[in-house]
């Protein structure tokens, strides 16, 4: 490694070494091929219509996901986040979701990324799925992409083949995220789901999930720190296990964040500050 100064040499030539920064120019270079990347901070006072497709299902007055310059719990105000309101019906839900086109399959042996930041001002009444689904949710689908029941077993929508998903759902008696997966359409049992923590109220958390071309997926999600109260934050983002089938390598999934409604209450409201894609470019 090159060292700052100089060396003077001390043999009878006297001569001096002194470092210099080394400079290429040329007219070629080569850009990164290693992944594919979507990374949306929602910026721009518009969701971009050609990258996000919202969807309202049994909607009563619910406001579909848009561009939200209030939203984001207690810093709100600064822009950047999107926001999605239920209507006044029990499964009434507001979906945003991307294109079906990422998947585990370049490369043989890659990972598939999907991380979100998001808020929820309010955590008595409400069911928030947000991961990557095959295949895309329609608007005849009811809400509540995956569930959990009052016995915290976790069940999905008949429209879901494949997919990975954080799910809190305040049907189930412990209320904590869980992470589930549908592979084949069939349902990892409860005994497999990853446990996370309850989400805090109106302060941003993230959630990620890492499938690879196994199929298998890992989820990670922020710690909420015990004794937690609103507005003090939360902690660093944690593992916290492991589900065996997500997908096959060759399902191509869309990623999603979806808010439903529970015990048919109003103007519930989930708040996104990102969605972060990430795959492997095919080599061919």
């Amino acid at each position: 490694m090159p060292r700052s100064g100089a060396l003077t040499d001390r043999g009878s030539r006297g001569m001096e070494y002194t470092d210099k920064r080394l400079l290429f120019r040329g007219a070629s270079w080569y850009e990164p091929s290693g992944a594919v990347i979507l990374y949306d901070d929602f910026t721009g006072q518009v969701m971009n219509p050609d990258a996000w497709d919202t969807v309202q299902v049994q909607q009563t007055a619910g406001t579909a996901w848009v561009t939200g310059l209030t939203a984001g719990g207690a810093d709100g105000g600064h822009g950047g986040w999107i926001r999605g309101v239920t209507g006044t019906g029990d499964d009434d839900c507001e979906l945003v979701q991307g294109s079906a086109n990422w998947t585990t399959l370049n490369l043989g042996n890659s990972t598939l990324v999907f991380e979100t930041r998001i808020v929820l001002p309010v955590i008595t009444t409400v069911c928030l799925n947000a991961g990557m689904v095959s295949p895309i949710i329609s608007t005849g689908a009811a809400g509540g992409i995956w569930n959990v029941t009052s016995s915290d077993a976790v069940t999905d929508h008949s429209d879901v083949t494949n997919g990975a998903c954080w799910t809190f759902d305040t049907d189930q008696t412990t209320d904590v995220f869980r992470g589930v997966a549908t592979k084949g359409s069939t349902v990892g049992t409860f005994a497999a789901a990853v446990t996370g923590d309850a989400p805090p109220t109106d302060d941003p958390f993230v959630l990620r999930i890492e499938q690879d071309s196994t199929g298998a997926g890992f989820f990670s999600m922020s710690r909420v720190p015990s004794g937690y109260t609103a507005g003090d934050g939360v902690g660093p983002l944690e593992y916290r296990g492991a589900i065996v089938d997500t997908a096959t390598a060759t399902t191509a999934m869309a990623p999603f964040i979806a808010v439903t409604a529970r015990a048919a209450t109003d103007n519930l409201a989930a708040e996104c500050d990102y969605i972060f894609c990430a795959a492997a470019r095919s080599i061919k």
